[in-house]
């Protein structure tokens, strides 16, 4: 009983000896501030990028450059620790905006501009070289353009998010946007425009006999595209152009499709109602479309057409099934 008593003490006194000894960080940090923003300016886009890019942003940066310096190779987190409230949209860092058209985005930069370089998930690995590594300093929200439509106006209420660069528990900068209300307003011609009824259309070629083909003489089908176009401004309708995709030869002749009994040495010319070849994979030779007049804030476009069976050029015409598939592109905006 003697000596139980002060080895049971001894021990204790051991274990609790251990236990209060802190691991030692692998890294550290000459600062560790919060950015943040508050209010962004009132987003208006000054041009009309494509669909999955910027329309307009903001950001909010440290004053100085940030780094992390670390004694052994570690894995920097960046954290979301408060989300935004809005819907999750249709990528990393992006949210629904009820902005028909758009999407918000949300992310952290190395630089003072718009470019996002991790979303909250990312990781960042840093080198155990002891040196200084530069980690992102600025926090960015940007509206995104996700369709050909987008809306004229409209605003986001309410936007609270927050993430923080960690390594394991330690956050090394927070990263924050508390946002009472963002606005938005574009006057430039974002507009959506499709198949006006079938996107899908048959144009009867009817009989042609061998030897009318042979003398180019073979019947010509008339054919219309009709689009309607929506969010087009007010005062004079917008230009919307049009061109082909196609298994298709230099001079615009539309190549037979591979099918059983199929003709030989037969192609199909297509060309505007004036005799000019239609563009196929050439947007910079796209036709303008006719503007038919505008019904309830709709604009509705019309490309006329004409086809006819012709031989292909050094080849000898042979009966068969004659048929041929191409695709318009609509080009606008």
């Amino acid at each position: 009983m003697i000596f139980r008593y002060p080895s049971a003490a001894f021990l204790l006194l051991l274990l609790f000896g251990l236990a209060s000894v802190p691991a030692r960080a692998a890294c550290i940090s000459e600062y560790s501030p919060t950015i943040g923003k508050s209010a962004i300016k009132h987003l208006r886009p000054t041009s009309a990028p494509p669909v999955g890019s910027e329309l307009d942003g903001d950001w909010s940066t440290a004053a100085q450059a940030q780094s992390v310096r670390c004694d052994q190779n570690t894995t920097l987190k960046l954290v979301l620790v408060r989300d935004t409230g809005l819907a999750p949209g249709g990528g990393p860092g992006r949210y629904q905006t009820g902005i028909p058209g758009t999407e918000l985005e949300i992310g952290v930069s190395y630089g003072t501009n718009t470019k996002i370089e991790m979303h909250a998930g990312s990781e960042l690995s840093i080198p155990g070289t002891n040196r200084n590594v530069p980690v992102p300093r600025t926090i960015v929200a940007r509206l995104i353009r996700t369709d050909s439509y987008v809306a004229r106006t409209g605003e986001i209420v309410n936007i609270h998010y927050q993430a923080e660069l960690r390594e394991n528990d330690k956050t090394f900068i927070t990263y924050k946007l508390d946002i009472a209300k963002l606005t938005f307003e574009q006057n430039i011609i974002l507009m959506s425009c499709t198949a006006d009824g079938d996107k899908s259309q048959v144009v009867p070629m009817g009989l042609a006999a061998i030897s009318m083909v042979r003398a180019d003489v073979s019947p010509v089908q008339n054919y219309a595209l009709d689009v309607i176009c929506e969010g087009t401004p007010a005062g004079s309708p917008p230009p919307v152009r049009v061109y082909f995709e196609g298994d298709a030869t230099p001079e615009g002749l539309l190549r037979l499709s591979e099918l059983p009994e199929a003709a030989a040495g037969i192609g199909i010319a297509v060309t505007s109602t004036s005799g000019t070849p239609l563009p196929f994979a050439n947007r910079a030779k796209a036709l303008g479309m006719t503007w038919i007049g505008r019904i309830n804030g709709k604009d509705r476009y019309r490309f006329e057409g004409r086809a006819r069976y012709v031989a292909m050029p050094d080849a000898e015409p042979k009966p068969g099934r004659a048929d041929a598939v191409m695709s318009y592109v609509l080009d606008y905006n």
